[in-house]
């Protein structure tokens, strides 16, 4: 590659020096002169063919808008370290390419040489269009020669011909016959035949030995074809920018520090801007949630050079979020350096929330479907708490027989629990939350809730590879996609039948073949099959679509097969579905693996047997007398002084008598008069260092966060085992022992 030819006009040496050091060090392709005055520059502009002028705005012999009038046409970026808007609109209308400005906060030599290349190529292409300008004027361009009163004394072969005269045809006749030349321009020129065309006139004057003018030479150059491609272009570019600010896609264009060149309305609009002018006023770095996923875009982009259908949630300017799909290239340079990023975004918004509304009217329709397992598996968990208190009322049974009740009646319990949290977790609307999760342990878990609730007619198998790897991924998502399968499943085998669910680790080279965006080096298969009655063609074509349903009315709403696909689409998956009339339906789905950071787990204390009495005085609050009495009692016998409140005014009202007393407050969130987070709050406001633990057997998501914004200490999920409760409040209260040494 040719090394740029540069000028530098700087009078002070440090800076020149600067400049000097920084091409060296970064090797950059320039070869220059640097001069401290504009007398210089001049006398090496008349002599040297230059690419680029960078030139200091104030010199010792005048400012960068005098180096412009001497340029000659070479482009010239002026650098000014007392820059303001006046300056550089003043540069600009005197010629200037561009300007920096020396911001002591941004060293300006590493932004000069993208100027400078710009402004290079630039001069070079204008250099060699000029040059093939004058070549094609000098051979086939249309000359004449008039008098001083206009009349015609000379005219060359392409002028005859192009004009259609003869030479005798011509001479002597006053050029108006062939139209307006008054002066260099484009004008509308006759053919002998009265043919209109354009042309463009250059004049030159020619002069006797008095210095008076004798003739003026003119050169016409038929410009014709170049007006109809200007109008056409013209044309074009108006129906581009037409199309550019009516499309209904947000369109942009942005440097690849985020600063947004052009964008249109729509992209405005997306985003909640009043105006496009408005919009590109922000850095479209500022409409990611977080500033690493605009750096991932470009690393991408370094990396394939476009982004297509990429899904993703960015913010509008107001915070909200909005979902889109974006189509996006990146411009590179000679060097392979991303210099500009173009993109079409597309507001995925809409869809997003219908998806979200399909998913949860989906939800409610699976818990209704499995409302009366749950309800006999309820009946029969009770009964074994029944059955067993029973027996320890009956007499004084044997220690064998009685240590089994108790542990029978723990893990009935334990098992109710369970169930209450897996259909609140199943049932609530959430954001999506990826994190790390077990597919297998996932699989196991639905498996054993399901065999409770659906007929016993169907047989359940387990097919699952033990190195299959956790993942991240949503849990609750997947679980739902999972159970509509299942579900589905149960609904094509009326009369029983198998089914089986399998899982095994699958590397993406396989996937490849038949998905071309399966990225990921390897993949997590989840896989159901039954051998129900199996679907035909028609019904496998359309069965993703939402409320599409070849059940009966009132057996399902048709939004199943749909959730699942938009639950493998959000993980960015694939699904694979093959079925036969009679032989029954496999349901694969594609996972792809990703690592989690790993987490340090806390370890609950199992036995509390022989350890040390503690020793403070905690508040107990909670409305349900028997577990009030039972909480209280393991407190005590562990050296705890227990004061209790069986409302929220009672618990306020004792909090602010013994403040001083009280090191901890136990309380419930479900309380009579004050609820539990009213409780937390006033005693918040008596002594800012309370420390609270609420205790609920559900907390919504949002109030949760909420709590521990607000300063509360722990939440524990009801029911709770006893040594859970006395692990919590030991673990809190050695904290702040902790913290106080």
């Amino acid at each position: 590659m040719d090394l740029i030819r540069i000028l530098l006009i700087e009078d002070d040496i440090v800076d020149q020096l600067a400049f000097k050091r920084h091409v060296e060090r970064e090797k950059l392709p320039y070869r220059f002169d640097a001069v401290k005055s504009l007398a210089e520059a001049k006398r090496i502009i008349a002599a040297e063919t230059l690419d680029v002028i960078v030139s200091d705005y104030n010199l010792g012999d005048g400012t960068a808008i005098d180096a412009c009038e001497i340029s000659k046409g070479v482009p010239l970026i002026i650098i000014t370290g007392a820059g303001n808007e006046e300056i550089a609109i003043k540069a600009l209308k005197s010629g200037a390419y561009d300007y920096i400005i020396k911001d002591p906060e941004r060293n300006y030599l590493k932004v000069l040489p993208l100027t400078v290349q710009k402004a290079a190529n630039s001069c070079r292409a204008d250099r060699q269009m000029k040059m093939l300008l004058h070549a094609i004027m000098h051979i086939s361009d249309s000359v004449y020669i008039t008098n001083v009163d206009g009349t015609i004394r000379f005219a060359n072969a392409s002028f005859c011909r192009t004009y259609q005269y003869t030479s005798e045809e011509i001479l002597g006749r006053p050029s108006s016959i062939i139209g307006d030349d008054h002066a260099d321009g484009e004008y509308l020129h006759h053919r002998k035949d009265g043919a209109e065309f354009f042309v463009s006139l250059s004049k030159s004057i020619i002069r006797d030995s008095d210095g008076d003018v004798n003739a003026v030479v003119t050169v016409a150059r038929d410009i014709t074809e170049h007006k109809r491609a200007e109008e056409a272009l013209r044309s074009s570019e108006e129906k581009y920018r037409k199309f550019f600010d009516e499309d209904l896609a947000g369109a942009f264009v942005c440097t690849p520090d985020g600063k947004l060149v052009s964008c249109n309305p729509s992209f405005a609009r997306i985003f909640g801007f009043d105006s496009a002018d408005e919009a590109l006023s922000y850095n479209f770095i500022a409409l990611f949630p977080k500033s690493r996923q605009f750096t991932e875009i470009k690393d991408l982009l370094r990396l394939n050079g476009k982004l297509e259908h990429h899904e993703i949630q960015l913010r509008r300017r107001d915070g909200s979020p909005v979902f889109v799909i974006q189509n996006i290239i990146g411009k590179m340079d000679a060097s392979g350096r991303l210099i500009e990023i173009r993109g079409y975004i597309f507001d995925n918004t809409r869809h997003k929330l219908l998806e979200e509304q399909l998913r949860q009217a989906q939800k409610m329709e699976s818990i209704g479907t499995l409302a009366g397992g749950i309800a006999h598996d309820f009946n029969n968990i009770l009964g074994i708490i029944l059955g067993h208190v029973h027996i320890l009322y009956k007499g004084d049974p044997a220690m064998v027989q009685k240590a089994n009740s108790i542990d029978s009646i723990s893990r009935a319990v334990q098992r109710g629990a369970k169930l209450v949290k897996q259909i609140l977790t199943f049932a609530r609307r959430n954001e999506v939350v990826f994190e790390s999760i077990n597919i297998n342990a996932l699989v196991e878990e639905l498996k054993k809730m399901l065999a409770e609730t659906f007929p016993k007619m169907i047989e359940f198998s387990l097919k699952l590879d033990p190195a299959l790897p956790t993942t991240v991924a949503d849990a609750n998502q997947v679980h739902q996609a999972l159970l509509n399968l299942c579900v589905n499943a149960r609904d094509a085998m009326p009369n029983g039948g198998k089914l089986l669910m399998e899982t095994e680790l699958v590397r993406g080279i396989f996937l490849r073949e038949r998905y071309p965006d399966a990225h990921e080096h390897l993949y997590a298969c989840l896989r159901v099959q039954d051998t129900g009655e199996g679907m035909p063609p028609d019904v496998l074509n359309r069965m993703f679509e939402p409320f599409f349903t070849t059940k009966d009315i009132g057996r399902g709403t048709g939004l199943g097969l749909a959730v699942v696909y938009g639950v493998i689409k959000s993980h960015k998956g694939f699904v694979e579905v093959s079925s036969q009339i009679g032989q029954g339906t496999t349901f694969t789905m594609y996972f792809p693996i990703r690592e989690a950071e790993k987490e340090d787990m806390k370890t609950m204390e199992n036995d509390l047997a022989g350890e040390s009495a503690a020793g403070g005085t905690i508040l107990v609050v909670e409305d349900e007398p028997m577990l009030l009495e039972l909480v209280q009692g393991l407190l005590e016998a562990q050296g705890y002084k227990v004061l209790s409140a069986v409302d929220g005014l009672e618990a306020v009202e004792l909090y602010a008598r013994h403040k001083d007393e009280i090191g901890l407050v136990l309380t419930d969130l479900g309380l009579p008069k004050l609820d539990g987070w009213e409780v937390f709050q006033r005693m918040k406001e008596i002594n800012p260092k309370a420390k609270v633990i609420i205790a609920s057997g559900y907390v919504d998501p949002a109030l949760r966060q909420n709590l521990l914004n607000a300063g509360a200490r722990d939440l524990v999920q009801k029911p709770y085992m006893p040594q859970e409760i006395l692990t919590r409040v030991r673990q809190t209260i050695e904290e702040d022992a902790a913290v106080m040494n």
